[in-house]
């Protein structure tokens, strides 16, 4: 059976469980002596093929517009300067310095459970990144709003936003450029 389901890994798994426990019954019961399921081979688990985006969805992403000022800042954003996701969410006011264009990458977001936790950047060094002049208006009128995290909890600008809230975020977003690009996004 297993065999003939290698191309669904999650499915054999489950198919394997269901026979251990079918064969310690057995063998509690007296009836079987040894759990063949051990010896069993798994398929492995493909790990999810990810692609660079076109250049038609980056243009039109690009020149996206969306209701939620947030969601404008982050997309452009990440378009942008390809932050981690961990290093968008420690974006704070403190990290733009909008006289000179420049954007320090100085930390980043970690989760434990759900709770956000401040830490340093994947590879430990501050980085300092131009910022393109036609950004520099989004980022003024965006910064005015903002009291310290520029993606905070619900209405507390200055609570990092937890795990679920950033799903919950990163769907909307993805749910907004699908609708614009006509095609299916998964997260």
């Amino acid at each position: 059976i297993i065999a003939q389901n290698k191309d669904y890994p999650n499915l054999c798994k489950k198919i394997k469980t269901c026979l251990n426990q079918i064969f310690n019954s057995a063998i509690a019961d007296g009836i079987e002596v040894i759990n063949p399921t051990s010896k069993l081979e798994m398929p492995k688990k493909r790990a999810c093929e990810k692609r660079a985006l076109t250049s038609f969805e980056k243009e039109t992403i690009s020149n996206m517009h969306f209701s939620d000022p947030k969601k404008e800042v982050f997309v452009k954003t990440i378009l942008n300067f390809g932050l981690r996701p961990g290093e968008m969410l420690a974006l704070d006011k403190d990290c733009f310095d909008l006289e000179n264009n420049i954007l320090t990458i100085k930390s980043a977001v970690t989760f434990v459970s759900n709770t956000p936790i401040l830490k340093g950047t994947k590879t430990g060094a501050i980085r300092k990144l131009p910022i393109p002049n036609s950004l520099v208006p989004l980022y003024e009128e965006y910064l005015k709003d903002c009291d310290k995290y520029l993606f905070y909890q619900g209405n507390d600008k200055t609570k990092l936003m937890s795990k679920t809230a950033f799903k919950i975020f990163k769907k909307g977003i993805l749910m907004d450029i699908n609708e614009r690009l006509g095609g299916s996004i998964k997260d």
